[in-house]
């Protein structure tokens, strides 16, 4: 992704002049991956302003860790610290779990307003290139994707269908972007066959899957 947005900033003075905001995700204080993710983040996309809502302490944590730090732009990276609104409510693990499994429903099957119709396909293992993707993948750790054959162990997650070609290495795999996400529904280890719920109709094609802890680790979207 970060490819995409540094050529269209590239070719339009207009977008590049305006620049990006970047919608970060909730990190916890004490979590050091979380602080790794937005650095490799602020690495990718050339930030110069990152904004801390709230946190007096991961305030303290980004402006040590960029501190004397520039953009691959040559730009001062700056911490900026905001107050969070008293009228904001805190919300909890539990609540954010349910919206993310609300979306993700929303995704293969749309709301009330634009329902969409999931097919479920069968397809061989054979027919199939899957790679397993480290819980956590260090920016300087290498391609982190191991080769995986379809397993029962995959029932009932997503995964990621890569804008790359079977035939790609894994870094070339890795570094791809997503174009959408299948639904494993079962696995039929005798037989070698896997059924995948996708929110449009199609063939796979020649894409690689990528098995991870995402959107999350397990919903049971069938019922």
């Amino acid at each position: 992704m970060a490819g995409a947005v540094s050529e269209r900033l590239g070719q339009d003075a207009a977008v590049r002049a305006a620049g990006i905001v970047v919608d970060g995700m909730r990190v916890s204080e004490k979590s050091k991956v979380g602080l790794d993710l937005i650095a490799h983040v602020v690495d990718e996309f050339s930030v110069n302003v990152v904004v801390v809502l709230g946190s007096t302490r991961m305030n303290a944590e980004l402006s040590k860790r960029f501190a004397g730090e520039k953009t691959t732009l040559g730009e001062p990276i700056h911490v900026v610290s905001l107050d969070r609104s008293e009228g904001v409510v805190e919300r909890d693990d539990n609540f954010l779990e349910h919206s993310r499994e609300q979306i993700i429903k929303e995704y293969f099957f749309g709301d009330a307003h634009q329902p969409l119709s999931p097919q479920i396909q069968q397809v061989d293992f054979d027919s199939l290139v899957i790679y397993r993707a480290a819980e956590y993948l260090s920016p300087d750790r290498g391609d982190g994707l191991v080769r995986e054959e379809p397993n029962s162990l995959m029932q009932h997650w997503a995964l990621a269908v890569m804008h790359a070609s079977t035939k790609d290495a894994p870094e070339a795999v890795r570094a791809a972007s997503v174009m959408g996400f299948v639904y494993v529904s079962d696995v039929d280890e005798e037989r070698r066959k896997i059924k995948l719920l996708a929110p449009v109709g199609g063939r796979l094609g020649d894409r690689p899957l990528i098995w991870g802890k995402w959107p999350e680790p397990f919903i049971n979207l069938l019922g």
